[in-house]
């Protein structure tokens, strides 16, 4: 008896949907109108797991501006607000007692730092920015001469995908106190920004709304110190290639490769790869970051970093809140 009603249950449903077909094909040749709307082809397979739907614009910021540099988190990768704040807590990991450097520049700060950053984009010249962040320093007797006061930068950047940029960003021991710009010892960074091709994409990105941004990118020190003297040499260089990694839901992962082609040039500072993992989220009253990031003197396997340089606790833990008018 079971078997006799399952049977006629599957029959119904069969026939309720043969029924809806010639249904649509009947309201299809009397409308043609309606019968453009019809999907002739089944959708694209998602790339596994729970479908989210993709939003409207990917962020596409930041692969690192250059070996010791981060990325720029005040770009919103559309030149769209004229002037974008940024507050952010930095919590280094690394102890208090290892620093190396030389003069105005080396390792990155081993004091929790508070940081207040503004970011101008001229609307009438997109892509035109200039930066300047204040850096205060919670632990005072622990910045060392290369740590900054302040850091500042301005060029040009197009953030999407193909984009290129040239950009100028100084992170070395500035002072606010006699007015110590250190120019000449900044980074000019050309970086062209592209997307995997499709056949990548396909193997690399997970799920939909998935998506993977790379950098290919030059890096001029028009003067540099080295490990063993202040005195300032000329022209250090680097070749850089990352990509960042950015799930639906705010997720990212991001990393970037350097390379010497001069050896002796790079300092134990200078490292062999950084990378990056936070998460962000846009709100109606400005967007979060939290992340690690990690820009020590890390070493590529084969080859050893300097005391306090790579490794889990050279990186930091980054808090901060952005805003754009």
């Amino acid at each position: 008896m079971k078997r006799n009603a399952d049977a006629f249950a599957d029959a119904t449903a069969r026939i309720g949907v043969l029924a809806a077909i010639v249904t649509l094909a009947a309201i299809a040749s009397a409308n043609p109108a309606i019968a453009a709307e019809i999907p002739l082809e089944p959708p694209a397979p998602q790339r596994g797991g729970t479908f989210y739907e993709p939003p409207a614009r990917v962020d596409p910021v930041f692969a690192p501006k250059g070996p010791n540099q981060p990325g720029d988190p005040l770009a919103d990768g559309r030149g769209a607000a004229p002037l974008v704040l940024r507050a952010s807590v930095d919590i280094p990991l690394r102890r208090v007692e290892i620093a190396a450097g030389q003069g105005t520049q080396g390792s990155r700060a081993v004091s929790p730092t508070f940081q207040l950053s503004g970011r101008w984009q001229p609307q009438r010249f997109p892509g035109v920015f200039v930066e300047l962040t204040l850096l205060r320093y919670l632990r005072a007797e622990r910045q060392q001469p290369w740590n900054p006061d302040f850091t500042y930068g301005f060029g040009y950047e197009d953030l999407s995908p193909g984009g290129w940029g040239l950009t100028y960003a100084n992170f070395t021991g500035t002072r606010i106190e006699g007015g110590r710009f250190n120019f000449p010892q900044g980074q000019w960074s050309l970086v062209q920004r592209f997307l995997l091709s499709q056949a990548l994409e396909d193997f690399f990105l997970a799920g939909n709304g998935d998506a993977v941004l790379c950098t290919v990118g030059g890096h001029l020190t028009p003067r540099y110190a080295t490990a063993e003297s202040a005195e300032l040499r000329h022209n250090k260089f680097a070749l850089s290639l990352g990509c960042r990694y950015t799930l639906a839901g705010g997720v990212f992962a991001q990393a970037t490769a350097f390379l010497y082609p001069r050896g002796e040039q790079q300092q134990p500072w200078d490292p062999d790869y950084n990378w990056a993992l936070g998460w962000e989220k846009a709100t109606a009253r400005g967007a979060w970051l939290m992340q690690y990031a990690n820009y020590s003197g890390n070493r590529f396997p084969g080859r050893e970093a300097a005391r306090g340089e790579g490794g889990l606790r050279g990186g930091s833990v980054t808090l901060s809140w952005t805003a754009a008018w």
